[in-house]
């Protein structure tokens, strides 16, 4: 089976945004190409070698942080929107880190904004605040290092 086509299972699988499936659901591509839904996982590694065309966007949904969260699951996505907080709030870890993934925090508020120290696993150009509109960008580098790629300060 041709490599790209699997590629392209995978990233179907992975989405998690589409209410015509649910996040269990697993595909396979038949003999003309065409991706249909099964109950067996693709249970091999992947890998590709030259240029994957996607037709459209991968489009991901944000996951807010709830009240007070101290820390974020990592394996929920990659896109995560602080609130509201009713008290000082101190993100201090990422679960379910996987080395490479890329994660943005993105501020959803002004009152009482989630902070996150450049200390510890997080490798930061300086402490950050986030307050509604800023964002900031992390590369896992494995399980027990958190990378800032960029910063929005809005």
């Amino acid at each position: 089976m041709n490599k790209k086509r699997y590629l392209l299972a995978a990233l179907l699988v992975c989405l998690q945004t589409s209410t015509a499936f649910a996040t269990a659901d697993t595909f396979r591509v038949i003999r003309s190409g065409n991706l249909k839904k099964t109950a067996s996982p693709i249970v091999t590694d992947l890998t590709v070698e030259g240029t994957v065309t996607l037709q459209k966007a991968l489009v991901q949904k944000n996951i807010t942080l709830a009240d007070g969260a101290t820390s974020l699951d990592a394996s929920l996505g990659s896109i995560f929107v602080t609130q509201a907080n009713t008290g000082a709030t101190v993100l201090a870890s990422i679960s379910n880190p996987v080395a490479g993934q890329i994660i943005t925090i993105i501020g959803g508020s002004d009152t009482n904004s989630t902070t996150l120290a450049d200390a510890g696993n997080f490798k930061l150009s300086g402490a950050m605040t986030f307050s509604a509109k800023d964002s900031l960008t992390l590369c896992i580098i494995d399980a027990t290092n958190f990378v800032e790629v960029g910063r929005t300060n809005n």
